[in-house]
């Protein structure tokens, strides 16, 4: 039986839509969460008493794992310091573009962000093409 939820794709303008959107992904996880962010990218996910940064380290501390592909600098090593009290990070330089995928379903996608805020519009999606995931 095959427990997919139904294929979809929506796009989330503003930041108020884009916070709602995310911690509602946030909530349904499970298993795993794997981003592949621009240098910054770590700092959208470190801002105190954030409802993003919130439920991120909830998740860290419920088990989910949580892997970041990153390009780590000098101006971001603080953020990635701080990522990796719960998360696994990597360096990967010169990366553009943000997305991520949770649990091998869904897929959020955002353009350039900047350091600290959210991208100007995100990409949520349900639809296998956008996921390569191994049958089991």
């Amino acid at each position: 039986m095959d427990n997919r939820p139904e294929e979809k794709t929506e796009v989330s303008h503003g930041p108020d839509n884009i916070v709602k959107s995310t911690l509602k992904l946030f909530s349904i996880g499970k298993f795993s969460l794997d981003c592949c962010v621009d240098s910054q990218g770590p700092s959208m996910f470190t801002i105190p008493n954030h409802p993003i940064t919130k439920a991120h380290y909830e998740m860290g501390k419920m088990g989910i794992r949580i892997r970041f592909i990153t390009d780590i600098t000098k101006e971001n090593l603080i953020f990635c310091k701080d990522l990796m009290d719960f998360d696994e990070v990597r360096n990967l330089d010169n990366i553009m573009g943000n997305y991520g995928i949770f649990d091998g379903i869904y897929y959020q996608a955002g353009a350039k962000s900047r350091t600290s805020s959210p991208p100007s519009l995100l990409i949520f999606s349900t639809n296998e093409s956008n996921i390569n995931k191994k049958e089991e």
